[in-house]
């Protein structure tokens, strides 16, 4: 079984799972799933002894929400390219901190993914808003390049409303600061003309892989 970083994405009802990561030790792995219509993730744990339990049944759950004392504004989203609601929201994470971001499509989320090196899964560290500048509309997917291979080095987190996708440096935890810009936006545009729901970095090739809302999975350069 590969350790490389993998994502699963498939979606069921309003939720979205994603294998966000391989757990960095060797006891198992770990499948995050953003249930968007309950606000709430669920964190799968699987194994290395049986990799493919059936049925999976999430271990910890818990909502997600403003993270105290973090309090982001109201702000107005005016989408530049509408997708339906049902196809806000995603979740990635951060193997190397071993946290978890999640978003609604408007707030992004950081919470401890629960290690015995971390907090318990479930504590809220961090929550911040695009800011309203760069014009994006709900984000539909969440990416994390924890090595920053295209952003010096930085941790940079991938986010895409769908048609656009820009990388971006969580401010630090506990700051309720806005992100860094990394990477400004570019165009990500799937042949199909469906608005991508999903976006991951594949370190090993050195691109990006996504998914899309009429089920076309899309690989594309660094360049869009």
């Amino acid at each position: 079984m590969t350790r490389s970083p993998a994502r699963l994405v498939g979606m069921v009802s309003a939720c979205a799972l994603t294998l966000a990561t391989i757990s960095p030790d060797a006891a198992a792995q770990k499948l995050f799933g953003n249930d968007g219509a309950a606000g709430v993730l669920h964190e799968f744990v699987m194994p290395a002894a049986n990799p493919c339990p059936q049925p999976l049944n999430a271990t910890i759950s818990w909502p997600f929400f403003v993270s105290p004392p973090c309090t982001p504004p109201p702000i107005p989203i005016t989408p530049t390219f509408p997708v339906p609601q049902t196809l806000h929201g995603d979740v990635a994470s951060n193997r190397i901190a071993d946290t978890v971001f999640i978003t609604d499509g408007r707030v992004i989320e950081e919470y401890a993914a629960g290690t015995p090196f971390t907090a318990p899964a479930g504590t809220p560290l961090n929550s911040f808003i695009l800011p309203a500048a760069l014009g994006m509309g709900p984000l539909t997917g969440l990416g994390m390049d924890a090595a920053g291979t295209l952003s010096g080095g930085l941790p940079c987190l991938y986010a895409t409303d769908g048609t656009f996708t820009v990388g971006l440096g969580p401010s630090p935890v506990g700051s309720c600061a806005p992100p860094t810009i990394l990477i400004p936006p570019f165009l990500t545009v799937s042949p199909s003309g469906a608005p991508i729901t999903d976006i991951t970095w594949d370190p090993t090739t050195g691109t990006f892989w996504a998914c899309d809302a009429g089920g076309l999975i899309i690989h594309f350069t660094a360049a869009g």
